[in-house]
């Protein structure tokens, strides 16, 4: 059951997130139900949940080994992105998808294979430099293993993290209590609201515009 003090938005973006856990943990299968939830039970269908998740989805039936099903996902993602150029939604998930990206890309226009594969160069390089600045202006910044939890917090309990991460109850316990610190906050229902300023950047400089 979803605490009723937890906004709408908070507990959809917080699946999103969980979506993005699981791909990367190579555990695709939970990644999709998830995925599907968010649409199919929640009804969720903006154009920025569908680019992402779609995105999400071709990855994880790549790992699953279904090509034609990560090609379809890709064009679904592409079809709001390239209309509207927002290619830097694309060039995220460009350097993991990089042949198959130009493939599909290249059905709705080279221009288009060809302007998210000039901006996924390098993407993470960019984006790291982005990253060891704003550490520096952010001392306070969460570690790696409080991210993780933070991704789960919204939706589980702390003995279901705890199973999730392989840890114990009283390691989670001190991680959250770490993280309620460093966002000033006492409660789950306020870490949505309090990352948002740890994860807003302005991580489009570099594009040439």
């Amino acid at each position: 059951m979803v605490d009723d003090r937890i906004a709408p938005g908070a507990f959809i973006n917080a699946l999103i997130l969980e979506v993005e856990y699981y791909s990367y943990r190579q555990e695709p299968v939970k990644a999709l139900n998830i995925a599907d939830m968010i649409e199919k039970v929640f009804g969720v269908h903006s154009a920025i949940s569908s680019t992402y998740l779609n995105f999400f989805r071709a990855g994880c039936y790549r790992q699953l080994h279904m090509e034609k099903r990560a090609e379809d996902a890709l064009e679904s993602a592409l079809q709001w992105v390239v209309p509207d150029g927002l290619w830097l939604l694309a060039a995220e998930f460009e350097p993991g998808e990089e042949k198959m990206m130009r493939r599909v890309a290249f059905r709705f226009s080279p221009e288009a294979a060809e302007k998210i594969h000039d901006l996924g160069k390098n993407f993470w390089k960019k984006i790291e430099i982005i990253r060891k600045s704003e550490e520096k202006a952010m001392p306070e910044v969460l570690t790696k293993r409080e991210w993780e939890i933070v991704k789960l917090l919204t939706d589980h309990s702390n003995s279901e993290i705890a199973q999730i991460l392989h840890i114990s109850d009283k390691t989670v316990k001190r991680h959250v209590e770490n993280i309620y610190a460093k966002l000033g906050i006492n409660r789950r229902g306020q870490v949505a609201d309090a990352i948002k300023g740890v994860l807003t950047s302005n991580t489009a400089f570099w594009v040439k515009k």
